[in-house]
């Protein structure tokens, strides 16, 4: 893997509702960033550029959004970057295993150099994988837009999850079933040895969200009955005079039908 550059030490930490600005790492795809805390929460994100409203903003106030994948229980954290990339990866000590949690903001294929960024696809990418013994993994899906002041529901698609509300809509695609409420999605996950756990998550267009959002099942036709009084009187306010005379026959012979099948 080569060397890595270090952000911070070693430290044992719990799940504290505020960091300090200095204490998260940066992701980024050249055309937007996310801040990610030694918890495993991205605590903001704005896409798909740096002036866009944001999606995740716990940096502003922890009812403005947040996505946490991380371990359930108190752990001792290290981070650093892969070598030669924006590839952040964080290790997860418990009592119990080792957890490590890969993130980044992924680029087009195959750029290099000053081509980083063209055709960037707006992607977030979090991947999670026990190393050692078994830990719980937690995982906390709940995006706010425009920096919390939009709150958008939640609700099941194909793979995973979609976030829809104005001005933006979310897809949260993952290898593991969520637990789906109106404003959030959940899940926790009892990793052992080998087991990756991936996540993806992206703007999606109004096409898109038609395609993902399975469609109501069709409703029940009305069992035929006997036509009501209802149905004379709309006849008779046929304007067209023999169209009013087929118009009765019909219903007669309706009527007839519904009497003697």
């Amino acid at each position: 893997m080569g060397t890595a550059t270090k952000l911070d030490t070693s430290e044992a930490i719990g799940v504290s509702p505020f960091t300090s600005i200095a204490k998260y790492a940066l992701l980024s795809d050249c055309h937007s960033a996310a801040l990610v805390d030694r918890t495993g929460s991205i605590d903001w994100w704005c896409l798909p550029n740096f002036a866009s409203p944001s999606v995740f903003a716990w940096l502003l106030d922890e009812d403005a959004g947040h996505f946490r994948v991380g371990v359930s229980s108190r752990a001792r954290v290290e981070r650093r970057y892969l070598d030669g990339s924006l590839v952040l990866r964080t290790t997860f000590q418990t009592g119990t295993g080792t957890l490590e949690l890969d993130d980044a903001l992924a680029m087009a294929p195959g750029v290099r150099e000053h081509d980083l960024g063209r055709r960037s696809p707006h992607v977030l990418l979090r991947s999670a994988r026990c190393v050692a013994g078994a830990v719980e993994l937690e995982v906390d899906f709940s995006p706010r837009f425009e920096y919390g002041l939009t709150t958008p529901l939640i609700a099941a698609a194909s793979e995973g999850v979609l976030a829809t509300g104005r001005p933006a809509t979310l897809r949260l695609s993952s290898s593991v079933p969520l637990d789906v409420e109106a404003t959030r999605a959940t899940a926790r996950v009892a990793a052992i040895l080998f087991l990756i756990v991936l996540f993806g998550c992206a703007a999606v267009s109004r096409r898109t969200r038609a395609a993902l959002i399975p469609p109501p099942p069709p409703r029940a036709a009305p069992p035929p009955g006997r036509p009501g009084p209802a149905a004379a009187r709309r006849v008779e306010r046929v304007p067209d005079r023999e169209f009013r005379r087929f118009a009765r026959r019909e219903l007669r012979k309706r009527m007839l039908h519904a009497v003697m099948p």
